[in-house]
């Protein structure tokens, strides 16, 4: 999970330069089918008939908003603009798996090591690659960080939470929802 959180942050970075922060959070979000797919095939998770409509609307809203977000005025995709959305919809959705293969194969008192390790990692890859580049973040920059670590250390644990009682297929989707709705 922490290494897919890592590099998952550089297919934001680099998507968002030039199809905005409303398209890439659409791509973000959508990458929700892929642990709600991993569960029904891996662990028998079977949405009731309005759950399934629920996944499709959710996915039907969030294809809407890609369509109405124009990308940032005066960039130009790069020729593997495609590869790029691609490789950004699978890293997120492996960032979401893992929380979804906790919930199967972990227990619950496992949990703050799972989110330590994950986030740890996460953040020992960033330590290293701006060692290797012999760049120090500034107090902004640093302030910022740990801001937003906070932000998904929080978001993980509570989706953590949730999954405890429901379903992937009904936590992804709503969460998912809920962050478009915030972003936009």
């Amino acid at each position: 999970g922490g290494v897919f959180y890592f590099v998952a942050f550089f297919f934001l970075i680099i998507t968002t330069s030039w199809k905005g922060a409303a398209n890439t959070t659409v791509v973000s979000r959508l990458s929700i089918l892929v642990p709600v797919l991993c569960g029904i095939v891996f662990w028998h998770e079977r949405p009731s008939i309005l759950q399934a409509v629920g996944i499709l609307l959710a996915c039907a809203s969030l294809t809407l908003v890609a369509r109405r977000a124009a990308r940032l005025e005066g960039s130009k995709p790069p020729p593997y603009a495609l590869l790029l959305l691609a490789m950004f919809f699978l890293m997120g959705g492996c960032c979401r798996l893992s929380l979804e293969m906790f919930k199967h194969l972990c227990q619950p008192n496992e949990r703050p090591t799972f989110i330590l390790l994950t986030f740890g990692l996460s953040g020992l890859a960033s330590v290293v690659l701006l060692a290797l580049r012999r760049r120090m973040p500034t107090n902004r920059e640093f302030a910022a960080g740990i801001a937003l670590g906070l932000a998904n250390l929080s978001q993980t644990y509570f989706i953590l939470t949730a999954l405890k009682s429901l379903p992937g297929f009904v936590v992804f989707p709503m969460t998912a929802a809920g962050s478009l709705l915030f972003t936009t």
